[in-house]
């Protein structure tokens, strides 16, 4: 029994340490557990130990505050637009929406408007998600820009233009956890553009004679 006792005692003492280490780091995060907190990348840039879901809710609130505010915001004519003009923003308009629901369809269960993806999700690279990494941000850009310019709305341009930095920043942040997830993930980055599609040149044929 006394050799029992001598040999738990460095075991005990280094339980002891660890708690001690937990306790510590645990007043520090303001009585948050460290599983629970995590240094990360805001998307304004910042680097800061907060709760991921807490600070994406925020993130998601504010995109649907400019939303509201687009959506809200009355027709003016702050420029004059021309009759092809006005039908150029109108298929804009419709096409982000085909591809809002497209893409809603491609992500199936892994749908989530937080950038923070859910705990059953997978990596999709199929579908619209072959051309852009973030189809559901191309169509919505798509569509508050093309709705913009059809209504001829100083105010509808400015918050589509805040849309797209606050949705940049988002998908931003929102990749710095996929690659933490998916090793593959910067494979499919380098070789997939982010919003807009790029345009394949197809090869020139060779004339002989």
């Amino acid at each position: 029994m006394q050799l029992s006792s001598q040999t738990d005692t460095p075991r005990l003492l280094g339980r002891l340490s660890d708690w001690q280490t937990r306790r510590d780091v645990r007043r520090k995060l303001g009585g948050v557990s460290p599983e629970r907190r995590f240094l990360t990348t805001t998307p304004c840039g910042l680097v800061t130990t907060i709760r991921p879901r807490g600070l994406a809710l925020g993130v998601v609130t504010l995109q649907a505050v400019l939303l509201t505010a687009f959506f809200l915001a009355p027709r003016r004519q702050d420029w004059p637009v021309p009759h092809w003009l006005a039908d150029v923003g109108s298929a804009a308009v419709l096409g982000g929406g085909a591809v809002l629901l497209v893409a809603s369809f491609n992500l199936g269960r892994s749908l989530t408007p937080l950038p923070t993806p859910t705990r059953t999700a997978t990596l999709r690279t199929g579908g619209l998600y072959r051309f852009v990494r973030h189809p559901l941000y191309s169509g919505l850009l798509a569509l508050v820009f093309g709705g913009a310019v059809a209504s001829a709305s100083g105010v509808k341009l400015v918050l589509a233009a805040a849309l797209l930095v606050l949705l940049n920043r988002k998908a931003a942040w929102e990749e710095d956890m996929l690659r933490r997830r998916y090793p593959d993930y910067d494979d499919y980055a380098r070789r997939t553009p982010k919003f807009f599609p790029r345009l394949r040149r197809r090869p020139r044929r060779s004339r002989l004679g």
